[in-house]
């Protein structure tokens, strides 16, 4: 699976195996002070439209490149902040296609880190 593909290198020899992509199945939307993304969803568009809407917490966003779902998985941050800070919960899709959602204990973040990184499936 690949997001946007920012921070992606390939071999000039290529890439074998099926490769697919998240961009045009993500978009984002912010009710009751509270926003949801998709995960191929742009994080500086998520940033730029929440303080749009007056939301707070994101800022330190603004200049990341990349997307909602790389900065939960790494735990993208800047300027003192980060994504656990502002996380809620994640609906994920495991390898073997199973799905859970995990809230930010479960996350185990801290930085640049997430269980993501360790656990493939719960």
């Amino acid at each position: 699976m690949l997001g946007r593909g920012s921070n992606t290198l390939v071999s000039d020899k290529g890439f074998a195996a099926p490769l697919s992509s998240l961009v045009t199945a993500s978009g984002a939307s912010l009710r009751r002070k509270r926003g949801a993304s998709g995960a191929s969803y742009s994080f500086i568009k998520l940033s730029v439209m929440s303080g749009k809407e007056g939301l707070t917490g994101l800022e330190f966003a603004g200049g990341i490149p990349g997307t909602v779902g790389g900065a939960v998985y790494m735990n993208a941050g800047a300027h003192g902040s980060d994504v656990s800070r502002v996380f809620k919960s994640a609906d994920i899709v495991w390898e073997d296609g199973s799905m859970a959602t995990l809230g930010k204990e479960e996350m185990a973040f801290s930085y640049p880190h997430s269980v993501l990184q360790e656990r493939r499936e719960l």
